[in-house]
């Protein structure tokens, strides 16, 4: 009996701190580790220098967000999860673009959670990007400035039209080398 209690403790804690993992915050997680296929985690392109003149024109068209600051722990459900992404490395004036997509059936606000923070963990600012790009139609450009590392945040797309869209990210010319993570529910 007391054996049985034991391994019945064991695996409820177990399953609580991997809900927990993934359920207070976005948070970087080691290349090796196994990841659920119904998470879909997708790899980027190999990161790609920006011009003077994209940057001026993306820096044009973001909206400033609105980030929430908030973690998602009630909500979240990885079973519902579209697209989870993390990336090392962006450099300032590069941008990444996301191999795995969403597809959208009808217009539709589309919500991306997300952590980012300077390479070198300091507290230093982060200036990134974040797009929804397809073929067709790509959405708003959304810039999130700050380190967002111990709290995520959400940002919104709103009215994305129908379609199939990956997630783009640029860091700003004048950023910081950058890293993070996000899902897309």
């Amino acid at each position: 009996m007391n054996v049985f209690k034991s391994v019945t403790l064991t695996l409820a804690l177990i399953t609580t701190l991997a809900v927990a993992s993934f359920s207070a915050y976005a948070q970087p997680i080691p290349t090796n580790t196994a990841i659920d296929q119904s998470q879909k985690l997708t790899s980027f392109s190999v990161p790609q220098k920006i011009s003077s003149e994209e940057m001026a024109s993306l820096r044009n068209q973001a909206v400033p967000a609105s980030p929430s600051g908030t973690a998602k722990s009630a909500s979240f459900n990885p079973n519902l999860v579209q697209l989870y992404y993390v990336f090392y490395d962006l450099y300032p004036g590069h941008f990444i673009t996301s191999n795995g997509s969403i597809t959208l059936s009808s217009t539709s606000d589309v919500d991306l959670t997300l952590v980012q923070w300077a390479n070198d963990d300091s507290n230093s600012k982060v200036s990134l990007y974040y797009q929804l790009v397809s073929s067709g139609t790509d959405s708003e450009v959304i810039k999130v400035v700050g380190s967002y590392k111990a709290v995520n945040t959400t940002i919104t797309f709103e009215d994305v039209p129908a379609g199939t869209y990956r997630v783009q990210i640029t860091n700003d010319i004048d950023g910081i080398d950058a890293q993070g993570n996000g899902y897309i529910e």
